[in-house]
């Protein structure tokens, strides 16, 4: 559907597995449409205009990304053009937490921690991957926004990769299963694998961060940051997603329909595993 809101962009099946409620994205609305088999000329049960869903942002937003909460399901996560991020509550499609100012560009890609409630993984042109904790994140605010643009709350930041590719990141998924890792690809044609353990719903222990070094000292292997970047694609990188049954294989696809799957190196799963 297209229209004055422009064109279909995103079709979110409820992650609860319930097939009976659809959640769509174009640039200018959300809305949630109710699957009824044999229904000829479906209508949406909710709508919420981009405008409405980023409260005090200064331009006319437009929905770039959208992500839904798999703990909270009466809830997504909303990205727009002009760098703000805020959740929407689907039962009154109205903002509950916003996080204005996130990024330094268009948010291209939302991804909820499977394991971690309230933890939301964002990536933009700013070629920034960050990490937030929503329970600190601003609610709505009551009055307009002042003249300079705002920014999100110091506290709700849990880390930043500010360099994490040579261009625009397009896409980033924490992985379903182990929320160590986290996949990401970008208009620099590569794909990257990252290990952020320190914040995931299994840290390392103290035991395991002592090494030969001694006492609290970490080998070069062990740290959080990049496991690998992956090659192999010739264009731009916009699409890259974890495999729903393997939790060690993902798939990317390039610009030029390139499709490609890897698999996560044998020396980081069994770092996890063991």
């Amino acid at each position: 559907e297209g229209g004055a809101h422009g064109l279909l962009r995103r079709a979110l099946w409820n992650p609860s597995g319930d097939v009976a409620t659809v959640v769509t994205t174009q640039p200018g609305l959300v809305s949630q449409w109710p699957v009824d088999v044999g229904s000829g000329d479906p209508q949406p049960s909710a709508s919420c205009l981009a405008t409405s869903a980023f409260p005090g942002e200064q331009s006319s937003p437009l929905i770039e990304s959208v992500s839904w909460d798999p703990h909270h399901l009466h809830t997504i996560a909303l990205g727009s053009t002009g760098g703000h991020v805020s959740t929407l509550d689907l039962r009154s499609m109205k903002p509950a937490a916003s996080l204005p100012g996130a990024h330094g560009a268009p948010v291209r890609s939302l991804s909820y921690n499977p394991n971690r409630p309230y933890v939301l993984l964002s990536a933009g042109d700013d070629r920034a991957l960050k990490f937030w904790d929503l329970r600190r994140a601003g609610g709505q605010p009551d009055t307009p926004a002042p003249p300079a643009a705002p920014s999100a709350e110091p506290g709700s930041l849990l880390l930043s990769m500010s360099e994490s590719h040579a261009h625009w990141v397009t896409a980033a998924a924490y992985n379903r299963f182990h929320d160590q890792l986290v996949l990401s690809s970008g208009t620099d044609a590569l794909t990257k694998l990252w290990r952020v353990a320190a914040i995931s719903s299994a840290p390392p222990s103290a035991d395991a961060l002592e090494s030969e070094e001694g006492p609290g000292a970490e080998s070069e292997s062990e740290r959080d940051g990049l496991v690998r970047a992956f090659e192999g694609h010739d264009e731009s990188v916009y699409a890259a997603v974890w495999s729903a049954a393997d939790a060690w294989l993902f798939a990317t696809l390039s610009l030029d329909g390139r499709l490609l799957v890897n698999y996560v190196p044998a020396a980081e799963k069994y770092r996890i595993l063991l």
